[in-house]
Order: C-alpha cells, then structure tokens, then sequence
C-alpha cells in the first residue's frame, strides 16, 4: 500500500512544482495539463471498477491497447476546462480514496476481465495502478526538466508482471519507462 501511496505523492510532488502547465511532456502530444487531466480521468475510473466489483458486477472486457487509448482521449475530452492543479487536487481525492478502499478488499478479488487476456485481480491492478502513478509522475517531472525516479525501482516491475508484453532487460525502472514508449537519459550519473 505503501508504494501506491507514494505514486499519489509523487504526482502530487511534481504538480507543486510546474509553472507551466502547457509545457509538453513525454506523454503523447499531452501538455501538463492534459497529463494532470489523465490521471484524474484514470483514479475516476479505477474507484468506478471497484464499485462494479462491490455491486457484484465486474466489468467485462476492460480495455487495453487502442480501445484504451480511445477511453482515455474520451475522458479526458469530457473533463470540463479546468487547469492543471485544479486536475491535480481532484486527482489526490479520488486517487486516495481508491488508495483508501483497498485497504479492506480481498486482493484476490476479480476487478474485471480484460479482453483477450481474462481476469484481473485487485492484486494485479494495484501494480498496474502504482506503475501509472509513477510513470505519470515521471512525465510531469521531464515537463520541467527534471527526473522522477521511485524510491523502490522494483515498483514498475509490480506493474510489468500483469502485463503480457516483453520490457526490455536492465534496470527495473528504465525498463518500465522503455516500455511504456518513453525515451530515458543514458547519462549513469543522473538522479
């Protein structure tokens, strides 16, 4: 739980820092702005999951690949047109509720099914959810030309193991960076 929590605060870490909030990031065409928007976006979704789940109706079909890049550009567009540390206030609620529910659910309880791939446990999506919160946080850092790296590199291999995709070998969170399409410095002295 703790390295969930640490996701939320280094988002919310970085967010303190940026001043412009339509400064590019790594992330896609996604300005700061957009990124702040993205997570809010996803911790509305993940406490939407684990209603379903709660009222005895996993959802079927969770998206991956392109549909998950048609759900999040859909939510993302539905955001109304608020700034960034609006984004990231909203964001921290929810994202620390989620955080908050977990402490008293079954980690072996089925969140959903993703398609093509089966059941994802709250375990699973967990790791997911830490590796997200980082990576995103990574992207608001690199917006204003710093580094974010988790105090535990083993982190993004929490949220590899649930994926099927290959990650390149190496530092464990190099590799999660790498393979979730960012381009990292090769500079060995680098924070």
């Amino acid at each position: 739980m703790r390295s969930y929590a640490d996701g939320v605060d280094a988002i919310v870490a970085a967010a303190t820092q940026v001043e412009d909030w339509s400064a590019p990031t790594p992330c896609a065409a996604w300005t700061a702005t957009d990124v702040a928007g993205h997570v809010l976006a996803i911790a509305r979704y993940y406490n939407g999951i684990l209603d379903a789940v709660e009222s005895g109706q996993p959802r079927r079909d969770l998206p991956r690949g392109r549909g998950l890049e048609a759900m999040n550009a859909r939510d993302l567009a539905a955001l109304p047109a608020t700034g960034g540390p609006e984004r990231i206030g909203e964001f921290a609620t929810s994202a620390r509720s989620y955080g908050d529910r977990l402490a008293s659910v079954d980690w072996l309880m089925v969140l959903g099914y993703w398609a093509d791939l089966g059941p994802l446990t709250v375990a699973k999506h967990t790791g997911l959810a830490v590796g997200e919160w980082h990576i995103h946080a990574w992207d608001l850092w690199q917006s204003i030309g710093r580094d974010h790296r988790p105090a535990d590199s083993e982190v993004g291999a929490a949220a590899r193991a649930a994926l099927p995709a290959a990650f390149p070998a190496g530092d464990p969170w190099d590799a999660t960076l790498a393979g979730s399409g960012r381009h990292i410095k090769t500079d060995p002295d680098r924070p």
